[in-house]
């Protein structure tokens, strides 16, 4: 029986591989290397050694800081494409790095060439969708997410390391891809104000609010627009480390208008609700 599985689950990583490309080959569960975690690096503290993998524990030999097991760390994955909304992408991994120590924040676009957000700035993704370690958090800003729901790669791209990821949260227009991938379906959701209407008409079988900051589905989270990313980045900040590391976090940004119940907790319905 044992020996049966075996085989079954070989073919079935040589059919993906051969469906949908090598990219996703490395799918958990499939031929996925743990070994893409490996490593200690500095606990993100915007010194120049961030990014530094080193092979066993100690110091940083920039900031001195204590290195991390990258494994301990939460990864997160922010997809990039031409057109992404600057604020969108930059609030959220601001967020997340400023979190000190619990996260493991890098970028990704379709083949990891630079890409240019907002008109004027290009930015150099850290990883194609090929290279791209597993996260645990995938995070969907917008902008011009009308090319990144027709392109085929990038979309299957969502649809499987988003099954498999912790978390997704998407910003602002990015609740289309996410619509587009299936994960809004039978959940509740916002986007930017100004395309309430339209998500309601992309996904008639989701709850679109206009009036929350963020909407936490618990796996799903979707947030308002542009700046709102923020909050919905501080919200999951508070529920894996806890609302102080959440309100530290604001505070070392000078994001004076964050409030922990600007948005929906949709498990929490049936008691306390905090909305805008």
């Amino acid at each position: 029986m044992n020996r049966m599985r075996t085989v079954a689950a070989m073919a079935f990583c040589l059919w993906l591989t051969s469906s949908v490309g090598p990219a996703w080959a490395g799918a958990p569960g499939l031929c996925y290397d743990p070994g893409s975690r490996a490593g200690y690096v500095c606990a993100s503290c915007n010194c120049s050694g961030d990014r530094t993998v080193s092979d066993a524990s100690g110091t940083c030999k920039v900031c001195q800081m204590p290195l991390v097991a990258r494994k301990d760390l939460q990864h997160v994955a922010i997809l990039l494409y031409d057109g992404v909304e600057l604020l969108d992408w930059s609030g959220v991994g601001e967020v997340f790095a400023a979190a000190r120590g619990g996260f493991y924040v890098y970028t990704v676009s379709k083949d990891g060439k630079p890409v240019t957000s907002q008109g004027f700035v290009r930015v150099d993704p850290e990883y194609s969708l090929r290279e791209c370690p597993w996260p645990d958090i995938l995070v969907v800003p917008g902008g011009g997410t009308s090319a990144v729901v027709a392109d085929r790669e990038t979309m299957e791209w969502v649809e499987i390391v988003g099954k498999q990821a912790k978390t997704v949260m998407s910003v602002c227009s990015g609740a289309f891809v996410l619509a587009k991938a299936g994960f809004l379906d039978g959940l509740q959701a916002t986007t930017h104000s100004a395309d309430v209407n339209e998500l309601r008409r992309a996904a008639p079988r989701t709850t679109v609010h206009a009036d929350a900051r963020f909407v936490d589905n618990g796996k799903v989270i979707t947030t308002a627009g542009v700046s709102a990313g923020i909050d919905g980045a501080l919200h999951v900040v508070s529920r894996l480390l806890g609302t102080e590391r959440a309100r530290q976090t604001a505070e070392y940004m000078q994001y004076d208008r964050w409030a922990p119940d600007a948005g929906l907790v949709v498990a929490r319905q049936s008691g306390s609700r905090g909305q805008n």
